[in-house]
Parts: structure tokens; C-alpha cells; sequence
């Protein structure tokens, strides 16, 4: 975007690196290499041809290592215990007896849909109450719906999400302050904040925080990256939402 608007200029020569490239899009790649073809640049592609693709039109990194080769890490470091490396490895590339490790090390648990959800439910609001930074995901966009709404109501319960107030988001779902939401539009001329000194602007996928709701809004404030030891971050200053179907 900022180089579409001529916000960034890439001097000549420049070596251009392309992080978990397969996250990438082929229309956002092919506009990375035409503009380091114009300006004379070198494009580095990394990341993991073998994981999921970008949720737009992918697979433009696998095209790449397939026509072009690649080099590739041999070891992997991110992992503590030799089991879960080697597990790691083998489930990449679709080992299904690597699944056994998982369960071995109770890694993989199985219940019904009602206990599954209980389960989650409860490992949620209890790193909330922890003060952690928490991420639940769900297979379906209805579980997502249900488990949101069963785990705000425990929040409100808490006392985290004051349930007094409240604006309609979709599906018929409600939010409060104290409510996390996650913005499903983009707006290119709505700045959210300025981490870093830099304007972000809202994205598909923003999650924020309702500070307070107005008569000319709802006053959110948006989720950074947690900090190092695992406690949420938020942008430095709020902004009002005026359409509020900008965040739903």
C-alpha cells in the first residue's frame, strides 16, 4: 500500500527480503518482484513452502522453490524436547505416525463438541484473569460465534467486561467495553493509531479493546503484539469508530 502511494521510494540495488513468504499472496508477490525488476533489485524469499498458503490466491513460494531451488535448515531450534523436533519434521510433510508422538506426550485431547468447548472456555478466561495475552481458535466461524458469546458472558460474570452497555455487532453478536473485537474491513483512510511512529491503518484482522461507548461512537483502542513475557500491549491512544460497522 504505502508503495502503491508512493510513500516509500526503494533505491537501486536494493535486496529485498520477503518473510514466511508463503503467506504471501501471488498478486502481492508478482508486485514485489516487478518493482525490484524496475529498480534493479535482488528479491530473498523465506519462510516454509510446505505450510499453509496466503488466504488469498497462494502458492507462489512452492512455485519458486520448485523452479529455483532452495536452501533449507536442517535443524530445528525453536523446540526444547529432541521428540517434538523430530515430530515436528515429519509432520511437515505429512507424516501421520508423527500424530502418535503428539498424543504420547498429551500434546492431542479428544472429547465431545459440549466438553471440548467447557474445556476451552475455561483455559480462556483463566489467561485472561492471568493477565496473558490469549489466542482460542475455533474450527468453524460458528463455534468462534458460540465460544465468544459463552466466554463474554463469563467475563461479564467476572467483572472484565462491564455488560451494562452495549453495541450490536454481526450475527447478532453484542460487545461491551472490556470486549475484544476483531475488525473483518479494510480502511485505508482511517488511522487507528501510530506504533513505532508509523500510521497504521484499519485491517482485516485488527483486534481491539472497547474502551468506551458514545454517543458519536465506540471509543476502541487497538491490540499490539504481546510484550516478552507474554502481557497484552495496546496502542498508545484510542480512536472513535463513528460507523460502527467498520468493526464488525
Amino acid at each position: 500500500t504505502d508503495l502503491a502511494h508512493g510513500k516509500i521510494t526503494i533505491p537501486r540495488g536494493s535486496l529485498l527480503i520477503i518473510d514466511e513468504g508463503s503467506m504471501m499472496s501471488n498478486e502481492h508477490t508478482a508486485a514485489v518482484v516487478s518493482i525490484a525488476e524496475r529498480r534493479g533489485c535482488k528479491v530473498l524469499v523465506t519462510g516454509d513452502h510446505q505450510q499453509l498458503a496466503a488466504p488469498g490466491s497462494g502458492g507462489a513460494m512452492k512455485l519458486m522453490a520448485n523452479r529455483l531451488g532452495f536452501s533449507q535448515l536442517a535443524v530445528p531450534v525453536r523446540f526444547k524436547a529432541a521428540w517434538e523436533r523430530e515430530a515436528s519434521l515429519a509432520l511437515r510433510v505429512g507424516d501421520e505416525s508423527a500424530l502418535e508422538q503428539y498424543m504420547i506426550h498429551g500434546r492431542i485431547t479428544g472429547a465431545e463438541r459440549a466438553e471440548m468447548f467447557g474445556q476451552a472456555r475455561r483455559a480462556y478466561v483463566a489467561g485472561r484473569l492471568a493477565g496473558e495475552d490469549t489466542l482460542l481458535m475455533a474450527y468453524t466461524r460458528e463455534d468462534c460465534r458460540e465460544l465468544s458469546r459463552q466466554i463474554r458472558d463469563d467475563l461479564v460474570h467476572l467483572g472484565l467486561v462491564d455488560g451494562s452497555g452495549e453495541v450490536r455487532l454481526s450475527h447478532g453478536a453484542a460487545a461491551s467495553v472490556g470486549d475484544l473485537i476483531v475488525a473483518r474491513k479494510n480502511d485505508h483512510h482511517l488511522i487507528t493509531d501510530r506504533e513505532g511512529g508509523e500510521a497504521h491503518e484499519l485491517a482485516n484482522g485488527d483486534i481491539f479493546r472497547i474502551e468506551q461507548i458514545t454517543g458519536k461512537g465506540v471509543l476502541v483502542r487497538r491490540v499490539l503484539e504481546a510484550a516478552e513475557d507474554g502481557t497484552p500491549r495496546f496502542a498508545d491512544q484510542p480512536v472513535i469508530y463513528r460507523d460502527r460497522k467498520s468493526v464488525v
